[in-house]
Formats: C-alpha cells, sequence, structure tokens
C-alpha cells in the first residue's frame, strides 16, 4: 500500500511541475484515483498522459501485472464552473473509498488523500525503485502545493472545510443506506489494507429459492451471446451515430464539440473533447 501510494503521488506531481498545474485533491484507491486539478485546456492531456502512462508502468512492476493497468488518455474530467460545484467534487473526492465500498468513512482510508490536508501544505514524493532506474532523467524527489481552487480563494479556508464536511456527511449517509438495502458492508480498513489486485472479485449468489443461482458468469456462452448481442450491437450503432454526427461539426471547425465516449483517436491525437463511460 505504501509504495502504491509513493509511486502514484510521485508520477502525479511530475506530470503537474511539467505542465506547470496545481494539484488541489487527491484520493488514491487501490490502482485508481480521483483528482481535482487547476490547469488550461491545453495541458491538460500531457499532465494526464504523462501521469497515468508512469504510474501505470510503475504499478505494472510493482503488482507484476501483465495486461494493461490503465491505457494513455482514458480519462474522463469535468471542467468546474461555479464555487458549488467545486465543493461537491471535493466531497466526492474525499468520500471515494467510501463509495467504493472499501471504508465507512473517508478518514480511515489508508492509502493518500488530501481529504485532512489543510491548503498550502506542502506534498512531496520520492522516486519509485522500479521502472525509472537508477540512473534515469527523473529527479529523486518531487514536490509540489496543495492549492485552494481559483473559484475558493476569496472563501475563508475554515468556511471552505465546513462547507466540504456538509457534503460529505451526506454523502456518506447515503453511501450507507445503499449499502444497507443491498445487504452489504464496508470493507473495512484492515481488509482494505490486504486486498490482493490478482483475485477476481467473488460472484454473490441469487438469494431465494432452495438452490443457490450465481450470476452472469456462469451462464451457458449461447445463452449469453443470445442476451448481450443485440444490446452490443444497440450501443455500437448509437456510438456510429453519435461519432459521425461529432466529426461533421469538427470537420466545420468547431473545436467544442463533444465525441461519445470510447474515442481513441481524436482525443490521443487531436486533444477533442470526449465524455466519460
Amino acid at each position: 500500500m505504501e509504495q502504491v501510494k509513493g509511486a502514484l503521488l510521485y508520477c502525479l506531481i511530475a506530470a503537474t511541475e511539467k505542465t506547470s498545474s496545481e494539484l488541489n485533491a487527491l484520493t488514491a484507491a487501490l490502482v485508481g484515483y480521483q483528482a481535482m486539478f487547476t490547469v488550461d485546456e491545453d495541458s491538460l492531456p500531457i499532465l494526464m498522459r504523462d501521469g497515468n502512462r508512469d504510474a501505470a508502468n510503475v504499478l505494472k512492476r510493482l503488482f507484476q501485472i501483465r495486461a494493461n493497468v490503465w491505457c494513455d488518455g482514458s480519462y474522463a474530467y469535468e471542467l468546474l464552473e461555479t464555487p458549488e460545484r467545486v465543493i461537491e467534487a471535493l466531497a466526492e473526492i474525499a468520500v471515494a473509498p467510501v463509495a467504493d465500498g472499501l471504508v465507512a468513512r473517508p478518514e480511515q482510508w489508508a492509502g493518500y488523500s488530501t481529504y485532512r490536508l489543510p491548503f498550502d501544505t506542502e506534498i512531496s514524493a520520492s522516486r519509485p525503485t522500479v521502472y525509472f532506474g537508477v540512473f534515469g532523467s527523473k529527479p529523486n524527489w518531487v514536490c509540489t502545493t496543495l492549492t485552494m481552487p481559483p473559484l475558493l480563494r476569496d472563501v475563508p479556508e475554515d468556511e471552505v472545510r465546513e462547507r466540504i464536511e456538509e457534503v460529505v456527511d451526506r454523502r456518506v449517509a447515503e453511501i450507507r443506506e445503499q449499502l444497507r438495502a443491498e445487504g452489504r458492508k464496508p470493507l473495512g480498513v484492515e481488509r482494505a489494507r490486504i486486498v490482493d489486485p490478482h483475485v477476481p472479485p467473488k460472484q454473490r449468489p441469487i438469494r431465494g429459492g432452495r438452490k443457490k443461482e450465481w450470476v452472469e458468469p456462469y451462464l451457458g456462452q449461447e445463452q449469453r451471446s443470445r442476451r448481450v448481442a443485440p444490446e452490443f450491437l444497440d450501443a455500437w450503432s448509437r456510438f456510429i451515430r453519435r461519432y459521425k454526427e461529432a466529426m461533421k461539426q469538427w470537420r466545420n471547425l468547431n473545436r467544442e464539440v463533444i465525441f461519445p465516449a470510447g474515442t481513441y483517436w481524436m482525443r490521443v491525437w487531436h486533444h477533442a473533447r470526449c465524455e466519460g463511460f
């Protein structure tokens, strides 16, 4: 867990330094993370490309993973345009481990989180011992400052913290009720520390009746294909239709058009805006 926290933090700080960006919030949950950056539109693809690429390569070596952790450019983002939405986003980032069913409260999360750090705190990380190499070009240490989001800089920090706490408490209560309705409990602090990334999720039985009926992965291939194929073809046709509409606007020099989720070439090579999954 400590190696994962340090590696992800190092890669993201290095990417923010390269793009002259600011880090406003970060929560790292296992091999994923949510963050808030202050960054200009042209630098965002570079920030995410470099940070995600380096972090994925480090995590692959730490966990001995042969498949992709995530692909370059595969990220979703939102432009926050009001102080209220910034407060909500800061709270959502804080409760990410709670929403994932890992812990009951965000302060219990053993992974990295800036939830309790005051703004203007200096954050540093040392270069991971894997992937970069002893004599690589990356610095031995990187550091940045946790900054207040620009839309909140006219508000006292105590008031900002109080508003974040209100949203966090509300979201934690909502998540607790949702888990209770589904008959689940948070994984817990100690068990979350020792999760094995190589172990696939267990399948939950469908309750009721004399026999246990297991979910989707145990269906026969023919039965699964008959059910999934129409859904796939319908989703694919919607994607193609929306992609063509977006491409038509792009060719008419509309650079604000949003391509559908799943777009690769236009996102990576032309930095077109895309929906998240």
